[in-house]
């Protein structure tokens, strides 16, 4: 069974098959897929351990392209939770990535897609909650 994208047309108040997700059906548990919005496109993070791949949603082809493929060997000692990946936050100037974990206090950091680094941009000092806001809707 193929797992696909759904859209919601907010005026017509129908749903269309926008796509096959290539990611899913490999991904051992859904919560190693998550959705979100960067740099204005439709995007997923799948993780499968060593791998990390975000793919984007390009609209006009309505296909799924593999922006970049994480090592997390070289994260997860950053990270406290060991079995959640990351999240993607921003991209900066196209090709730096703004990762973040899912715990409050773990670092912010920038990984740049063409070198493979990474750089802890922002250690917490104190505990606190992080939110992260990422629009809601986009067009495809």
């Amino acid at each position: 069974e193929e797992t696909k994208v759904l859209s919601f047309d907010l005026h017509a108040e129908t749903f269309q098959v926008i796509c096959k997700a290539p990611f899913a059906d490999d991904a051992p548990r859904p919560s190693n897929v998550v959705l979100f919005i960067l740099d204005d496109c439709l995007c997923a993070s799948e993780k499968t351990w060593p791998t990390q791949v975000i793919w984007s949603l390009d609209s006009s082809s309505k296909t799924w392209k593999q922006m970049c493929s994480i090592d997390l060997t070289n994260t997860f000692p950053l990270f406290d939770r060991y079995g959640l990946m990351p999240l993607p936050v921003a991209i900066l100037e196209k090709n730096k990535l703004y990762l973040h974990g899912r715990n409050y206090l773990e670092p912010l950091m920038l990984h740049d897609l063409n070198t493979k680094s990474f750089e802890v941009v922002s250690t917490p000092t104190t505990p606190g909650d992080c939110i992260y806001y990422f629009e809601s809707l986009c067009s495809v």
